[in-house]
């Protein structure tokens, strides 16, 4: 305030500056803890973090299908990941990218979908502090595609809401193929909170 020559808040505006402040960090923490939820970490003493995410990648695409032979769905041979060993500072992006990936298939495959025929990792997005220009928040989509009925939709998008892990359904678009079947195209997002990257 004196840097800008402003007067000075008088005691009431103080009192009201401090509360919205208060209300910001407590939604702040609450963002969070959702997040915090999701943010898997390479274990220490972990020699190639790239590795690390390699085998986390196989087993879950190893889970993934053993869950679509049980449930008869029909899953792409892969996630969609780059071959390549990635850079250590991505490995917690892709980490989290990958469990949003895992949530979201295993959605549609409980939920009764017969066919998943795209499952796409697609690049972050930053968002930044407005004043600061900082990263703040780093959005993870990833694109999925998919055949199913109305009711198994349905329910693959009330499985994604009521999820543990943070997950918003960017984009859905939605195509009859033929009769009762639908072609599904979604773009379902997870986060990381840049801070806890660093």
């Amino acid at each position: 305030y004196q840097g800008e020559q402003k007067t000075t808040p008088t005691p009431e505006a103080y009192a009201v500056l401090q509360k919205i402040n208060e209300k910001l960090n407590s939604d702040l923490k609450q963002l969070e803890q959702m997040v915090q939820k999701t943010n898997l970490t390479v274990p220490e003493g972990t020699v190639t973090d790239g590795l690390f995410f390699r085998e986390q990648l196989f087993k879950t695409g190893k889970d993934l299908h053993l869950l679509a032979s049980d449930h008869v769905t029909t899953l792409p041979e892969t996630l969609g990941f780059s071959d390549e060993l990635p850079d250590a500072k991505r490995v917690p992006l892709l980490l989290r990218q990958l469990l949003t990936i895992q949530e979201t298939v295993t959605a549609f495959i409980e939920s009764g979908a017969g066919v998943l025929s795209l499952v796409k990792p697609l690049d972050p997005v930053e968002h930044k502090n407005q004043d600061t220009g900082q990263v703040t928040l780093v959005e993870l989509p990833a694109q999925i595609g998919a055949e199913c009925d109305f009711q198994t939709l349905l329910a693959v998008l009330i499985h994604l809401r009521n999820n543990s892990q943070a997950i918003v359904v960017r984009e859905l678009q939605v195509k009859t193929k033929e009769e009762e079947t639908l072609q599904v195209q979604m773009v379902a997002s997870g986060f990381f909170i840049a801070s806890k990257q660093e």
